[in-house]
């Protein structure tokens, strides 16, 4: 059973998580989902790089490996995402 400060904790996590879902459904309205993807795929080593910053977590080659990869993919895709959307505009 959490203590009450833990309990707390975890509403205001669950209201966190709740926020930031809605920002990102609203922003895959505003925008080609290709482009909103990047940076939900981005997370993960975005994560993993402010656990080596704030916790000094190490991170092992596979995990660095992986984390360049896809961050070279989301770049990728917000390219081409970027060069789709203009080729298809009408003159």
């Amino acid at each position: 059973t959490p203590t009450a400060t833990q309990a707390v904790l975890m509403i205001a996590a669950g209201a966190v998580a709740t926020f930031g879902q809605l920002c990102m459904t609203r922003a895959y309205g505003c925008a080609p989902a290709a482009w909103v993807g990047s940076f939900s795929y981005a997370s993960v080593p975005v994560s993993a790089l402010l656990a080596w910053l704030i916790w000094q977590e190490t991170l092992s080659l596979r995990a660095m490996l992986g984390a360049a990869l896809v961050i070279g993919l989301c770049v990728g895709l917000s390219v081409s995402a970027g060069r789709r959307r203009r080729l298809s505009v009408p003159p």
